[in-house]
């Protein structure tokens, strides 16, 4: 890690930390999110009070964002933080499936009778 045994990378000006894995995965969400709406690096930095390097660092996957950035460029994009950096969103017609399994579920519980498959 740079910056000595004292560094603390929550004081970067940039705000982004050292990656833990995440940020590969993170990298192309921001930069889908950015550019669907139309910004630019810069702009979206300025927008979220961070540098333009710490907003393409964490698109290029070599760091992770801190608390403070992520949720700073999620509120920039008006997005929540769970939404552009948690788990990757599963397969369309996934949560579909899952609601009708439940539904599906509920229906049986109250009529005792099995749903169609």
């Amino acid at each position: 890690m740079s910056g000595g045994p004292d560094h603390h990378p929550e004081s970067d000006p940039g705000g982004a930390s050292q990656p833990h894995g995440g940020a590969a995965r993170v990298g192309p969400r921001l930069r889908l999110a950015r550019l669907a709406r139309g910004f630019s690096q810069q702009q979206l930095a300025g927008m979220a009070g961070v540098s333009r390097q710490a907003v393409s660092a964490v698109e290029a996957g070599l760091s992770d964002p801190s608390l403070r950035v992520a949720l700073a460029l999620s509120r920039a994009l008006g997005m929540t933080a769970e939404e552009l950096f948690g788990p990757a969103a599963p397969e369309p017609g996934a949560a579909r499936h899952r609601r009708q399994g439940r539904a599906c579920s509920l229906l049986t519980l109250i009529t005792a009778v099995d749903c169609p498959t």
